[in-house]
């Protein structure tokens, strides 16, 4: 456990594929010292400390373990990514697709985590839609009398640093929000080609 004056942090506690590794660029770009995914091993044994040195970490080793994190780190600043459930699902079973590995399919600490926090550490679509679902219930629950704490955001559907800044008291930077391996979830605006007609042939 880390020490009792740990100093606060922002917690990403979205799913994969929620726009975690986006808001972890943007969290870089705002100056804060942000981790991606970090070690679920000394998590799994009840250990946080190895977050001492960061700002803020994401991704899911941290949403399977956000209640845990909230007693050890007080007055943390928890950030909830979120999308439609369809585009998710299909995002989360290609990326899965290109795990397929030992290293998350089988007895190690990444996969315990994917087991714990998905029911398997394969995609399945029914049991996937109840976990991110049951995921979402957690979380409002958990912080459902401490509103101010919680930012709930959704980065594949446009939200950015207009949500994001005031949330943790920063200014909005001038560059456009960071977008990593993005598929957005919003209909883009058509693009209309004019095409000239062609010249009239001299008779």
């Amino acid at each position: 456990m880390p020490p009792s004056n740990a100093t606060p942090k922002v917690f990403v506690v979205g799913l994969s594929k929620t726009g975690t590794h986006s808001l972890h660029n943007a969290l870089l770009r705002l100056g804060l010292r942000s981790i991606h995914y970090p070690d679920p091993a000394p998590f799994l044994r009840g250990e946080f400390s190895s977050l001492a040195p960061f700002d803020a970490a994401g991704d899911i080793p941290v949403s399977l373990f956000f209640k845990e994190l909230d007693a050890a780190y007080p007055a943390s600043r928890f950030i909830l990514t979120t999308r439609p459930l369809d585009p998710w699902l299909e995002s989360i079973r290609a990326h899965l697709a290109r795990r397929d590995h030992p290293r998350y399919t089988t007895s190690t600490p990444a996969a315990e985590v994917r087991r714990r926090i998905y029911g398997s550490p394969r995609f399945d679509p029914d049991g996937y839609a109840r976990a991110y679902h049951l995921h979402l219930l957690r979380v409002h629950d958990h912080f459902r009398d401490r509103p101010r704490d919680l930012l709930e955001l959704n980065i594949c559907g446009g939200e950015g640093w207009d949500s994001l800044c005031p949330f943790l008291g920063l200014p909005v930077p001038a560059e456009p929000f960071p977008h990593t391996n993005r598929r957005p979830d919003i209909e883009p605006e058509p693009v209309v080609v004019s095409v000239p007609a062609p010249a009239a042939r001299p008779a």
